[in-house]
């Protein structure tokens, strides 16, 4: 016995591809770039950390560790197009333009800061 629709059935199979090719190439849009930035102190002394930037954007930052007690709070300084200073731990200031930013820890001992620019 011979199936009744082979015909249809290949045209709902065509039909079935070119719907799913259609969605492949489908792409959300990209949120904007962000950038993480690492700094520390040790034995040797400070190793900061450079990065250039396309335009304006905020920086934070994410965190400050010392492995000394009695050292004064590590911060993240922060030095960039329309912003130079010392940040705490979940503070944020605003980059004006493009630009080189650098990252410096704060701090006694050895010393961790990370920040983020969105």
């Amino acid at each position: 016995m011979k199936p009744r629709c082979p015909i249809s059935f290949f045209l709902f199979a065509a039909l079935a591809v070119l719907v799913l090719a259609g969605h492949a190439g489908a792409q959300r849009n990209r949120g904007p770039m962000v950038t993480s930035m690492s700094a520390s102190i040790d034995k040797d002394g400070p190793h900061p950390n450079k990065v250039d930037i396309k335009g304006p954007a905020p920086v934070t930052c994410l965190s400050a560790i010392s492995d000394d007690a009695h050292s004064p709070t590590p911060a993240c300084k922060i030095d960039g197009p329309g912003f130079k200073g010392i940040l705490k731990k979940g503070e944020k200031a605003d980059l004006t333009g493009a630009g080189a930013v650098t990252l410096n820890c704060t701090g006694r001992g050895w010393v961790r800061c990370n920040a983020r620019i969105n």
